[in-house]
């Protein structure tokens, strides 16, 4: 019997290893090749007195660019740019935009702080900018200055649709030359546009990978070659002040009076009008622990959906931008709820980054400093609801109070899942679930990412039973979390393994 389990296992090994070397390699989206020359030292524009000119800021330009690696045999995606992708801060920005009477480019020309980009990781961030690539030390700015803009004739071979070519003095990393891109242009409703899709070869800009010291051995030669750049500039401001306000969440809204600090309280999500109850949790000045309110349940996919499906925003152009420059989640892999349901269900299948930008919608929404909890907070809160993190549940504990692998089967389903929230008995707080339906995840934990407590899936627990609902459950996010997303790159915001994870939401009174 072991032989035939061997063997199928054996069989199983080969199979996935010859779907991970034989699948093909998308090494970059295909872009039109960028034309590179010996400088032209093209001169500064002077705007006469009918031209118009447009400052350029991280507002109105949107830089992004892909490259690839090798990792254990396999080509990866990975990208980044300069823009306000992350809000904290933007990419630094500045230039100008020259327009005649006729509202056709005179020049373009903007320099950008190459230590202020953002990427899709933080240990990508960290090697683009401390470890090669950009010499951000030495050579901090790149720089461009357009030196013509030339209209061309459709080419039906070519990739992008282009309109113009433009071409300039490009510098990076202290080397200059001269480089000429397609573009789109165009003027709709007395705006000016500007989009284009290239790539070139990095070696020719000193972009090297240099870092000795690399964990996982690494060479220059494991990074593909070509970068892929998009670039788009919105005379009109491709996200002006207002849009990035919609993004975030809207203008603040004025704050509560909640001097008299009552025991519970109901917020209102502004664009929604859901409404959420929020628990006092005494403080604990031993333990370095003021008072805060803690959500009285889980969030909710009602209370999320709305955030991730932009229906604050006004229109379809302005979500697809707040989705493409990482200020809201990206649609998930696979369906969202796993089947389980949304309506008064927790969410779940959520990396930490969602609870986090969420939050920070959240207080525009409703004026209260919105925020996950630390993993002191979120003890503290078990323990004043009558639970103690170091000890698992008894098995009254945990029927009572926690949805857990012991309760959480479902017959139309046939798997465990999660239960409407509220479906068990509060603990002494008046708080529901902290011991079963979703971890959570808090904050304070350095390096780890780190949901605490309980939770419904059975299979994901060695053992089961009432380990399922501890109240001292603590789980650190490992690659296994997501190991199933078949996207290059995988989501930054979405697991498809880890379905059992959410959070919870605090704030200070």
């Amino acid at each position: 019997m072991w032989k035939k389990v061997l063997a199928i296992g054996l069989l199983l090994g080969l199979g996935a290893g010859l779907v991970w070397w034989f699948w093909p390699d998308e090494i970059l989206p295909p872009s039109d090749e960028a034309i590179v020359a010996e400088p032209r030292n093209p001169p500064l524009v002077e705007p006469d007195a009918s031209d118009i000119a447009i400052a350029l800021t991280s507002n109105n330009i949107w830089i992004n660019f892909t490259a690839s690696k090798q990792v254990l045999g396999r080509v990866l995606t990975v990208g980044g740019g300069w823009n306000l992708a992350l809000g904290d801060p933007p990419g630094e920005i500045t230039g100008t935009m020259i327009l005649d009477d006729r509202r056709r480019i005179r020049q373009v020309r903007m320099q950008i702080a190459l230590d202020t980009l953002w990427s899709e990781h933080p240990t990508l961030t960290r090697a683009l900018k401390e470890r090669g690539f950009f010499d951000t030390e030495n050579n901090n700015l790149a720089t461009f200055t357009s030196s013509e803009v030339r209209a061309v004739k459709p080419n039906p071979a070519a990739l992008f649709d282009a309109t113009h070519l433009l071409v300039g003095d490009f510098q990076l990393n202290g080397v200059t030359k001269s480089i000429a891109i397609p573009a789109r242009i165009g003027d709709d409703g007395g705006e000016v546009r500007l989009e284009s899709r290239f790539q070139f070869e990095r070696g020719v800009f000193n972009v090297r990978y240099t870092n000795p010291f690399s964990i996982v051995p690494m060479t220059d030669e494991d990074i593909g070659e070509s970068v892929a750049i998009s670039v788009v500039i919105d005379s009109a401001g491709l996200l002006s002040d207002e849009k990035v306000e919609l993004i975030k969440g809207g203008p603040m809204r004025a704050k509560d009076d909640l001097k008299a600090t009552p025991a519970q309280f109901t917020d209102t999500i502004r664009s929604s009008q859901i409404d959420f109850d929020m628990v006092l949790v005494p403080g604990d000045p031993q333990r370095g622990i003021k008072p805060f309110y803690i959500g009285k349940h889980e969030v909710t996919w009602d209370q999320v959906m709305p955030w991730v499906d932009g229906k604050d925003l006004p229109d379809d152009h302005l979500r697809s931008i707040a989705t493409a420059l990482g200020l809201r989640p990206s649609k998930p892999y696979p369906t969202a709820d796993h089947g389980f349901g949304m309506y008064d269900m927790p969410l779940l299948g959520v990396q930490r980054r969602v609870g986090e930008f969420y939050c920070k919608w959240l207080s525009r929404q409703t004026g209260h400093a919105y925020r996950l909890p630390t993993e002191a907070e979120w003890e503290h809160a078990l323990r004043m609801g009558g639970m103690d993190p170091d000890k698992p549940l008894t098995e009254e504990q945990a029927d009572k109070h926690a949805v857990y692998g012991e309760n959480s089967y479902n017959d139309d389903l046939g798997v465990h899942s999660t239960l409407e929230i509220g479906s068990k008995e509060p603990n002494a707080l008046g708080v529901y679930d902290m011991a079963g339906n979703v971890c959570e995840w808090v904050t304070g934990t350095g390096a780890d990412m780190v949901a605490r407590g309980g939770h419904y899936d059975k299979e994901s627990w060695e053992g089961g039973g009432l380990l399922a609902a501890q109240g001292c459950g603590r789980h650190v996010e490992d690659e296994t979390w997501n190991s199933g997303d078949p996207q290059d790159p995988k989501s930054i915001w979405w697991y498809v393994d880890a379905k059992w994870v959410g959070f919870r939401v605090v704030c200070e009174p």
